[in-house]
């Protein structure tokens, strides 16, 4: 197909990589799943890459005195369910375990709008297309229904939030709901809570990891981010997230959600042959850095967005300063041909830095 192209644009055009800028396919290979799907990001790559650039995270805590912030979806999902047990009892059972764990901890959740948002894709993929229909329960009615099944409907996770959120307020646990996503209203309240005291968050999502690298300041206290789920075979990470910025630096911390958002997230497709490891690596590089900084500018135009995020692509995949996208893929072609092998992945992302900064 390439051959055919370059053959065809022979005379037609002055600057044959510009043949290169055209879709060969409506859904590309290299940001879409067989199942047309956006490529499922691996989120947890990059606390893995972030956790191997520092030997100073910690493995247990000390002390006490400790604000505790929950996310509250990693909660719904610690706790199994025994069939038959009233939606009360069931409410009544996430009360009890907050009670018994954490001493007056501030519970962050998510909120499902019945309106279309970015993370649909997402919760698509996690019900794998099968999703209970709306159940109109009371606490005292009997759940019958498999609890990931119940959990695939929207409708229904926002009716339970809203009994447990009653609940845990009689109860004097105090709760926050975020208006869609809970991730950044999670790193906000902790650096809030921080002002104040040492704060531990509790919680499983790199998004949140994420968040809190970029959101801790100076003037917090000491912040640490932890599951509760218990470890088999090895010990927990814990981090400590002043600790986690000081060997990244104040740069990488600032453009980490950027990072993020454009290798592959909840709303984002995972590059094709890029790693968040790599990218974590490349991120020291000035030219990256900058591209980075419109993301990161509220005041960002979006042809200003969506030209930092090609260079920044053509920057991760060795391309060079200004060389662009269509290039870049040209001058790959020509490479690969000259060698015999004639399989490029082409790799199409013009919609992908938009989305990436929406994220954010």
């Amino acid at each position: 197909m390439f051959q055919r192209l370059t053959t065809a644009a022979n005379g037609l055009f002055e600057n044959t990589s510009e043949v290169f800028q055209y879709e060969l396919s409506s859904v590309p290979s290299s940001i879409f799943d067989c199942n047309r799907l956006p490529r499922e990001a691996c989120k947890s790559n990059l606390a893995d890459a972030i956790w191997a650039c520092g030997s100073d995270c910690i493995h247990e805590i000390d002390g006490e005195g400790f604000q505790y912030v929950l996310d509250g979806g990693s909660l719904l999902q610690r706790l199994p369910w025994t069939h038959g047990d009233s939606f009360g009892d069931i409410t009544q059972m996430y009360v009890d375990h907050v009670i018994r764990k954490y001493k007056d901890p501030v519970i962050v959740f998510d909120s499902y709008p019945e309106l279309p948002s970015i993370k649909d894709i997402t919760h698509l993929r996690r019900t794998k297309g099968i999703i209970s229909p709306n159940i109109n329960f009371t606490s005292s009615m009997p759940c019958k229904t498999k609890k990931e099944l119940f959990m695939s409907n929207s409708h229904n996770k926002q009716a339970l939030i809203n009994m447990l959120c009653d609940k845990l307020k009689d109860n004097d646990i105090r709760c926050k709901n975020a208006t869609d996503d809970a991730d950044l209203l999670i790193a906000l309240t902790a650096v809030d809570c921080a002002l104040s005291s040492e704060v531990v968050v509790i919680g499983e999502d790199t998004d949140v990891l994420v968040l809190l690298i970029h959101h801790v300041n100076q003037q917090c206290k000491r912040v640490i981010f932890k599951s509760d789920k218990m470890a088999i075979n090895k010990k927990m990470k814990i981090w400590n997230i002043q600790q986690t910025r000081g060997f990244l630096g104040e740069d990488v911390c600032f453009l980490l959600p950027f990072l993020h958002s454009l290798t592959g997230c909840d709303s984002t497709s995972r590059l094709f042959g890029i790693g968040k490891g790599l990218a974590l690596k490349k991120l020291n590089q000035e030219y990256l850095k900058t591209q980075g900084k419109f993301f990161m500018d509220n005041k960002s135009i979006k042809a200003d967005i969506i030209k930092a995020g090609e260079e920044a692509l053509t920057c991760l995949y060795g391309g060079l300063p200004l060389e662009g996208l269509n290039i870049l893929r040209w001058r790959k072609f020509t490479s690969r041909v000259i060698t015999g092998n004639t399989s490029v992945q082409v790799k199409v992302y013009h919609q992908h830095p938009i989305q990436g900064n929406f994220t954010v």
